[in-house]
Order: C-alpha cells, then sequence, then structure tokens
C-alpha cells in the first residue's frame, strides 16, 4: 500500500444496508483513525459534498467523511468508466493511502485490517 505503518481496522461484519458512519482503528497513520459520517450517498450528494471524488463516483458510491481530519473512507469506482469498484481511505490532501476491491461481502461495508493494502 502507498501508506505505510499499520493497516486501519474498519469495523465489519454482515450488512444488509450502509451504516450511518463508520470507526476506524490502530492506524499509525496521523488524522485517519476516529468516526467517519454522516454517510453521503448516490453520485449528486457526493458530486455536491465531495467534487473531488466525483470522477470516480456512480450511483452505488457512498463515502464517509472524518469528524474532524478531513479524510474520507468511500466506495469508488477504480477508475472512470470502470465497472469494478474499491473501497478507500483517503487522506486530507486526496491521496489513496489504503483500498480494498468491493465483492458480495464488502458491498455495503469495508472489511477490517488485513483486507487493506
Amino acid at each position: 500500500g502507498s501508506g505505510g505503518g499499520v493497516l486501519p481496522i474498519v469495523s465489519g461484519g454482515t450488512w444488509h444496508q450502509p451504516l450511518s458512519g463508520i470507526f476506524v482503528a490502530g492506524c499509525a497513520l496521523h488524522g485517519c483513525n476516529g468516526v467517519y459520517g454522516p454517510l453521503i450517498m448516490g453520485i449528486e450528494s457526493l458530486r455536491a459534498e465531495l467534487p473531488q471524488l466525483a470522477q470516480l463516483a456512480n450511483d452505488d458510491s457512498r463515502a464517509y467523511r472524518h469528524h474532524a481530519s478531513g479524510w474520507v473512507v468511500a466506495k469508488l469506482l477504480v477508475e472512470p468508466g470502470a465497472a469494478d469498484s474499491e473501497w478507500v481511505l483517503i487522506d486530507a490532501e486526496w491521496q489513496v493511502r489504503f483500498h480494498q476491491p468491493v465483492n458480495e461481502r464488502r458491498a455495503l461495508v469495508p472489511e477490517w485490517g488485513p483486507f487493506w493494502t
């Protein structure tokens, strides 16, 4: 990964709808740990609230902004126009620090530590 340090732990499990927020702990990078939320869901909301991510958003995209640091956890397209999505942890300078592919288990909520690269 491009982040270095200890991989973050994002609470995971089996979910049937998007969470209203996410908690991240165990990351050695400043600004990563803490509460992310509320949920920003859908392409129009992402364009309005996080325009830096608009080119990678689709109707299934969602994002959670850190309560204080400006970091973002988001489910976005791998690249503009792609069919595949990934979960990304983006720092306050808009650099992707960690990512993990979206699959059936990770469609609504990203997995915990070892799945982030």
